[in-house]
């Protein structure tokens, strides 16, 4: 009691942040995380503090009073929210993530981009679109096991770790090249002119959805190449798009949704689209369900090509394709359900000035149908058909086809029930195949060339080797005449029927056993001695056959290529040059030869009194007309038909 006033410490007097006045010591003090606190004398003995106070700290946004002065977070005007990128102008206001930005400040309160990652620019200055300009790479680069690299521009240093990203920011002309790993899908590309390239085929995945579409292209000029696409139900979807290109890849593991189809490669409605190298395997259509009448299965199709005109498929590899299960019955009074049909190439929907050159087509099987129901009057679902070949209402040019163990469905007993053709047309619009080997399996229902329907125009078989079918070589079951399917310089050999059903065998086909390498294990490249050898069509090309050549072309898929058998002491014919083609073995000007004008053997004479032809540009024309003759009707073939008789 220093003022000897009977009372110890009474007169002094503090206020806190707070507004509580302190009065004496041992009072109670301290809001917010200063709380719990009491009133002490300070150092100096000249005043009152709280004993708490020193936890006072400056205001920030925890939902704490870190001051001590009863207000929190936004309530205090002491916070200061203009500089902190965590709570940009108020508590809670995060800045960020923006697309490309790469560093972010808080400036008065507002959220800005101080840095976009390199290669990318903040062209409008919106900070909600990020760093949205993108400075185009001729190369855009995508690497899986770089995820996580906050610098990813799409550079070989900073790739890119999905394809997705790079397609967003891929302007015209770019290649995206993608490094070795697997990547999702849905893939789409709508970007026109633009390359799509895995580092290896073998190393490169896209694994598609299941029941989905693993690569969709929309754009014209769109080249694929080198990677493998898997797990969807179409592998490849070209989408009425022009010039797309595709090489290099490998379509595997796709499986169609409940009773639905499925597609390595889909080409619908392109035009001048070039297909190949490409290997398909290991495509099943969808399963139907087990229902009172059982549900028909999914179809298969290694290559499909729906509509458009102009396209060019060439090395073609497709095996393991299966049409899908069809539904058994549920009730003793329902159907079974159809099996899947399975193709291995099918050009339909009118598809114009197609191209197919190397197919080979091995393990094409059909659905087994389901069961019936048990009572009277009911029936199992239909046999699938197969083909490693289908052409419906199109116009194909077709050689060098290898086709094997082409499967109909079985059914429920067991036994092969459906018709697996080599070559199936249903009502083509022109047809030539040239260069085809054809070779049963030993299974029934095997058939060679099977027409349903008319043919606008006869379809031609040549250099070809059809063997060992429990069915004819050709069957045209469509109504049509018998020249609506016509084989010449062919080998058509060892089937269970006829050679020919309603078709037309030129004098030029042999039926001898054409000697492959290994017959039972589908390799029908020839044996030495065979008699496929230098067999074929004398005008036909043999120029790509390995010396001595022969002078002529072999039979079947390896004729006229690099694969095909030389006979024993066989000649060599050099190739022609110019506009020089191979004639009985010697080489002639096709432009200008009077016997041999524009074709081996096309002779230019005219019956009429006219002198020989002349063959100019590859056709013929009749020379003058001698001062007495004339030819009205302007045609070689009869030459000067007319005598004139001169008057006045």
């Amino acid at each position: 009691d220093n003022d000897c006033d009977g009372q110890a410490d009474e007169d002094f007097e503090a206020t806190m942040d707070d507004g509580m006045v302190l009065l004496l010591p041992g009072e109670p003090c301290g809001l917010g995380v200063c709380a719990g606190g009491v009133a002490q004398c300070d150092a100096d003995g000249e005043g009152l503090l709280c004993s708490s106070q020193a936890l006072a700290r400056e205001e920030i946004c925890d939902g704490l009073d870190n001051d001590c002065d009863g207000l929190t977070d936004g309530e205090d005007a002491d916070l200061d929210t203009s500089a902190d990128p965590m709570n940009c102008g108020q508590c809670g206001e995060v800045c960020g993530p923006y697309a490309h930005a790469f560093e972010l400040a808080c400036v008065e309160g507002a959220c800005a981009i101080t840095a976009c990652v390199p290669g990318f620019e903040d062209a409008d200055t919106q900070v909600d679109t990020g760093c949205e300009h993108w400075e185009a790479l001729p190369v855009i680069w995508v690497d899986a096991s770089r995820a996580g690299d906050p610098l990813e521009n799409g550079s070989e240093r900073h790739p890119f770790d999905r394809i997705e990203d790079a397609l967003a920011v891929a302007t015209e002309g770019v290649q995206v090249r993608v490094m070795p790993g697997s990547y999702p899908g849905p893939i789409v590309i709508g970007t026109a002119n633009l390359v799509l390239e895995g580092a290896e085929r073998s190393r490169v995945f896209i694994e598609g959805p299941a029941g989905g579409t693993g690569l969709t292209v929309t754009a014209d000029d769109v080249e694929l190449r080198s990677f493998t696409v898997s797990g969807a139900a179409t592998g490849v979807h070209l989408d009425k798009v022009g010039g797309a290109r595709v090489s290099d890849l490998r379509v595997t593991l796709l499986q169609g949704g409940a009773a639905s189809p499925s597609a390595g490669l889909f080409v619908e409605g392109c035009s001048d689209a070039l297909i190949g190298p490409l290997r398909v395997d290991a495509i099943t259509g969808g399963a139907g369900g087990d229902a009172y009448h059982g549900v028909a299965g999914g179809r298969a199709v290694g290559v499909h090509v729906s509509g458009g005109s102009a396209p060019s498929l060439r090395e073609l590899e497709i095996s393991d394709v299966k049409g899908g299960r069809g539904g058994n019955a549920t009730s003793g009074y329902g159907n079974g359900g159809a099996g899947g049909a399975a193709w291995g190439v099918f050009f339909s929907d009118g598809v114009q000035g197609a191209r197919l050159d190397e197919l080979r087509a091995t393990e094409i099987g059909g659905g087994t149908s389901g069961a019936r129901g048990g009572n009277a009057g009911t029936v199992n679902g239909s046999a699938a058909p197969a083909a490693g070949l289908r052409v419906s209402a199109s116009t194909l040019d077709a050689s060098r086809l290898a086709l094997f163990d082409i499967l109909g469905g079985h059914v429920p007993d067991g036994s092969v029930g459906g018709t697996g053709a080599c070559v199936r047309m249903d009502s083509p619009e022109a047809l030539i195949l040239d260069h085809l080997s054809c070779l049963g399996s030993g299974e029934a229902h095997q058939a060679g060339l099977l027409l349903t329907g008319t043919a606008v125009n006869p379809v031609e078989l040549t250099n070809s080797i059809i063997a060992s079918l429990s069915e004819s070589c050709l069957v045209n079951s469509g109504g049509g005449p018998a020249t609506d399917l016509v084989a010449s310089w062919s080998d058509l050999y060892d089937s269970g029927a006829e050679s020919a059903s309603q078709a037309t065998i030129d004098a030029s086909c042999q039926s001898v056993e054409p000697l492959f390498v290994d017959a039972d294990a589908g390799d029908m490249h020839l044996q030495v001695g065979s008699p496929c050898v230098d067999a074929g069509d004398p005008t036909a090309s043999f120029f790509n056959e390995p010396e001595p050549n022969g002078c002529r072309t072999n039979l079947g898929a390896y004729g006229d290529t690099g694969a095909a058998r030389s006979a024993a002491g066989a000649s060599q014919c050099a190739v022609c040059a110019g506009d020089e083609i191979p004639c009985a073995g010697a080489c002639v000007d096709a432009q200008t030869d009077p016997v041999n004008c524009g074709l081996c053997g096309e002779i230019c004479l005219a019956s009429g009194p006219s002198l020989l032809g002349e063959c100019l540009s590859g056709t013929c024309n009749e020379r003058d007309c001698t001062a007495d003759t004339w030819n009205p009707n302007l045609l070689p073939a009869d030459g000067c038909e007319y005598a004139c008789e001169l008057s006045g």
